[in-house]
């Protein structure tokens, strides 16, 4: 896993680690949460996968969502 907190092994799942286990257990939540999303998106079509800058940008956008900005 090197440095990472969560791995896909081929043919046999997911695996998490972390500093504790709630961290581990909320990592394959939100993975098998965003897996779903993305078999659900699949059933529609192909899903529009965004880039590295996309996502650099919208992670931006929602720094300030529901906020005022000066």
């Amino acid at each position: 896993m090197e440095n990472s907190y969560a791995v896909l092994l081929g043919s046999h799942g997911l695996l998490t680690a972390g500093p504790t286990i709630d961290y581990a257990f909320s990592a394959t939540e939100e993975i098998e949460f965003c897996s779903e999303l993305y078999y659900r998106a699949q059933q529609l079509g192909k899903p529009n996968i965004l880039s590295k800058e996309e996502i650099d940008i919208t992670i931006s956008q929602f720094s300030t969502y529901g906020q005022k900005v000066k």
